[in-house]
């Protein structure tokens, strides 16, 4: 009885752990998902997809529907379970157990989709601005919910918002 209220214990300190760090698990749904990327931007199999704070994986089954390859990027030990369980048997889909404050983009990342709240905006779009300039080209970032930096906002379809960031000189 004392493991199983251990086991408990453990699985909410981290889930608590992870809001502190980032956005907390909100669902995303597959219809929200697939309007994205029919309209905002077009994912396709040359794309590398990289979904920070993947969650159940939702994002990176969709992505890789289409072809392309998909990273998941994800801190909470209980999403990270549920997202392989879900995700197993896929040979597109990779996901991480990372910190994505810590986390550097893979050379060929075209594509960056992350569920972001508005107190991480400023640190989001940093961060961005950062692996934009050391990968030296532009990156096409899609939020969900938030926006990260209103002038650099390209296109919105209903909760979704793509950006993109360039790299500095």
């Amino acid at each position: 009885m004392l493991v199983l209220i251990g086991i408990i214990v453990g699985i909410m300190f981290f889930g608590l752990f992870t809001v502190f760090i980032g956005a907390p698990y909100v669902p995303t749904h597959r219809k929200q998902v697939q309007v994205a990327f029919d309209t905002l931007r077009p994912i396709n199999k040359n794309d590398v997809v990289i979904d920070l704070g993947s969650g159940d994986g939702v994002v990176l089954r969709e992505v890789s529907k289409r072809g392309a390859r998909a990273i998941g990027v994800e801190l909470s030990p209980i999403m990270l379970i549920i997202s392989k369980i879900l995700s197993v048997g896929n040979p597109r889909i990779t996901i991480e157990a990372k910190n994505i404050w810590k986390y550097r983009l893979p050379d060929d990342a075209t594509v960056v989709y992350a569920f972001i709240v508005s107190r991480d905006s400023v640190k989001f779009s940093s961060y961005l601005q950062k692996e934009a300039t050391r990968l030296r080209r532009t990156l096409d970032v899609i939020t969900y919910g938030s926006v990260i930096d209103e002038k650099r906002v390209v296109k919105r379809k209903n909760a979704h918002i793509l950006q993109k960031f360039e790299p500095l000189q």
